[in-house]
């Protein structure tokens, strides 16, 4: 019996776009210590928008979908969702990223939305 050593894939997301980034293994190489803050949500947590504070640029690498490495500097929003998602990797939510109190904020206006809705 043959064996051959494969990669092991087991972080991995995709980014819808144009183009589509299939994204294994991520890793950061670089950051900019120039944050941004824009709005975030997410579909784990839906109708809670927040500000949250992100690197305006990062160096990352990955493996694509055919198994060849990628490095890239990402900007902006591309740069804001691939940390995103990098953070649901590692277990954190946007949520983390904020205070308790603009958490808490949120959640009141989000019980408050629905509410509404439902009337």
């Amino acid at each position: 019996v043959q064996t051959c050593a494969l990669p092991i894939y087991k972080r991995l997301f995709i980014i819808a776009g144009d183009p589509k980034l299939v994204v294994i293994n991520p890793q950061v190489a670089m950051a900019t210590e120039e944050m941004a803050q824009d709005i975030e949500g997410c579909l784990s947590l839906p109708g809670m928008f927040l500000p949250v504070s992100r690197p305006t640029w990062i160096n990352a690498t990955w493996l694509d979908g055919d198994g060849l490495v990628q490095q890239h500097l990402l900007e902006n929003h591309v740069a804001r969702v691939f940390l995103h998602e990098l953070d649901h990797l590692n277990g954190i939510l946007f949520t983390d990223r904020v205070s308790k109190l603009r958490l808490d904020m949120a959640k009141r206006r989000m019980i408050k939305n629905q509410r509404k809705a439902r009337k």
